[in-house]
């Protein structure tokens, strides 16, 4: 396989797929982190989660993308960590709204910043 094979498709389909879905794991624990914070009033964890799930949601995905880049993981993997967040932020505030979490989804919520 050449090195544009390698780089477009990957090479390493089982890091690939660790890569993607351990920091979907990540950003999930992150944002449900945030809303358990909020709603048991913990001023100093939803301080750090304040700037903690920023950084996870808008930061962290390049990095990460290009480090499965350097490990050769394959581009499909590498723009699947980009959407992650959204994926997994999507599916939290549609489990909310479903279940009648409170602070899920509005705009005075914890992450009604990020929604914004």
């Amino acid at each position: 396989m050449t090195t544009t094979e390698a780089l477009l498709l990957g090479r390493r389909r089982r890091l690939a797929v660790a890569m993607v879905a351990g920091f979907a794991v990540v950003v999930a624990i992150a944002l449900a982190s945030a809303v358990i914070a909020d709603l048991a009033d913990l001023q100093g964890a939803a301080a750090l989660a304040d700037r903690l799930v920023p950084l996870l949601v808008f930061y962290a995905p390049a990095p990460i993308a290009a480090a499965g880049a350097y490990a050769r993981c394959g581009g499909p993997a590498c723009l699947a960590v980009g959407v992650v967040p959204a994926v997994v932020f999507a599916a939290l505030v549609l489990v909310g709204t479903v279940l009648g979490v409170p602070g899920v989804g509005a705009a005075d919520s914890p992450l009604g910043g990020v929604t914004v």
